[in-house]
């Protein structure tokens, strides 16, 4: 890992620079890159589009805060919601989607939740992945985005396979977030922070009384066993209560997320 810059608020390249004192915990990078889509416009919605033979239609919920504009490419922050049960997900994915509009708009990010495909409401990772591959190059080819500043959030079901999507694809994400889950998904599957191929920020939160919350304690000191350093790029949010999520989360998220970040 090389060098640490902090960037005070003069900004060159603005879709790099929203965030206030911005670290770019593997060196200072300057270059934007942007998706140059088509600049569709501002709206919160939700839409289905083509995956495969196999897949068929999928749809996904998504907001473009208002403060977005074609010529200034924006980050986005892909949402994977815990599983409910059969019929759930469209649901699940819409209040994540919802959870997270006030931040989206106050931060200026596009969220996008996807739609597990699982027949209890959870995921199937060989689905989950082309599905999210074809949301992001429909989301690109429509919109300006920053590709250098993709996250992700995962609660519960849908923290499970972020943590081994994120680890797996290091050099894809500029960080993530996980709420009520641990590693044991990614572990099963031969993942570990370990074989990350770089120390992408992360942010792991949980309730006091989840269950999971011995299992997340554990995890935050595995990354730090392997060289992520606490406040800099891995924190550990507690919250008083139980297996959910908490309404401070996603400005409490993103203000970690925003300020340290990897730009490839």
């Amino acid at each position: 890992m090389s060098h640490v810059t902090t960037l005070w608020a003069i900004s060159t390249v603005p879709s790099l620079m929203d965030c206030d004192d911005m670290i770019f915990v593997d060196g200072f990078v300057s270059e934007s890159w942007p998706s140059n889509g088509s600049g569709g416009p501002v709206n919160t919605g939700f839409r289905s589009i083509y995956i495969n033979s196999q897949l068929g239609n999928r749809t996904f919920y998504y907001h473009i805060p208002s403060s977005y504009q074609s010529g200034h490419a924006m980050p986005i922050m892909f949402l994977f919601h815990g599983a409910g049960g059969a019929g759930t997900a469209p649901a699940g994915a819409k209040y994540s989607r919802d959870m997270w509009l006030n931040e989206s708009q106050a931060s200026g990010f596009i969220i996008v939740a996807q739609v597990a495909t699982g027949s209890q409401g959870g995921w199937i990772q060989s689905n989950m992945v082309p599905i999210l591959i074809k949301i992001l190059d429909d989301m690109e080819a429509r919109y300006n985005i920053e590709k250098r500043r993709i996250y992700a959030w995962g609660y519960s079901a849908g923290g499970n396979v972020l943590h081994e999507l994120a680890l797996y694809n290091a050099g894809e994400f500029a960080g993530y977030a996980i709420s009520g889950a641990d590693l044991s998904h990614a572990i099963s599957g031969g993942v570990y922070p370990s074989t990350a191929s770089r120390k992408l920020p992360v942010v792991l939160s949980v309730g006091q009384s989840d269950p999971r919350y011995p299992s997340v304690v554990n995890d935050y000191n595995l990354f730090q066993q392997h060289g992520w350093q606490a406040g800099y790029n891995v924190w550990f949010d507690v919250y008083s209560g139980g297996h959910h999520y908490f309404p401070s989360e996603p400005a409490a998220v993103w203000d970690k997320l925003c300020i340290s970040t990897h730009i490839d």
